[in-house]
């Protein structure tokens, strides 16, 4: 999934006219004080378009290799690399549905970072942290083996009572830029001295 900002000031002090009736009543519940930064994740729409026209390209092209396909002659020099493009468009097939049902699994989440807290929004679903609740922000590594290993994919604000709130690094931040919404979040967990692992 992809992040991007949309903080429409700059820096603190973003104004909340934009900000969903739900995160402002949440955000007020918990006294959160004033919206410094915000991130959206894409659109469950747009996610399903990429994840379910992967599927559907792959499948074309699986459909129309079918017939060269199941008719070559197993020693032709041909056989082994239409089998191997085919094999290819099917793990496309898989690879497309997968994120097509995550979009609808996940559905777009939203991160509205305030003076004195969080608001994670997910569907219509708000969950708001103010920083005395937070134990800890922890970075997340990528655990999978190879050239990424150990990298930095995101970080968990962690919450008293085991809840968690995680929050991915911009694509830019992976390719080893600065995330500013997640640089805003950590200067704001030390400024209330809540750990940083």
């Amino acid at each position: 999934m992809t992040f991007h900002e949309a903080n429409r000031t700059g820096g603190p002090g973003l104004t909340t006219d934009n900000t969903p009736l739900e995160v402002r009543g949440a955000a007020e519940a918990r006294g959160l004080g004033n919206l410094v930064d915000t991130r959206h994740g894409s659109s469950t729409r747009q996610t399903l378009v990429i994840g379910w026209g992967l599927a559907g390209a792959c499948l074309l092209i699986d459909l129309a290799l079918w017939p060269t396909v199941s008719n070559e002659d197993p020693f032709s020099a041909s056989y082994g690399l239409m089998h191997a493009v085919y094999r290819a468009m099917i793990v496309g097939i898989v690879l497309g549905l997968g994120i097509g049902i995550r979009a609808l699994v996940t559905g777009r989440q939203s991160y509205y970072l305030y003076a004195e807290g969080i608001v994670h929004a997910r569907r219509s679903n708000c969950r708001a942290l103010a920083w005395p609740d937070v134990v800890r922000v922890a970075a997340v590594h990528d655990r999978r083996t190879g050239s990424g290993a150990g990298k930095v994919l995101g970080y968990r604000v962690e919450a008293v009572g085991g809840g968690k709130i995680s929050i991915p690094l911009n694509r830019e931040a992976r390719r080893g830029g600065r995330d500013p919404f997640i640089d805003r979040l950590l200067d704001s967990a030390r400024s209330h001295n809540r750990p940083i692992a």
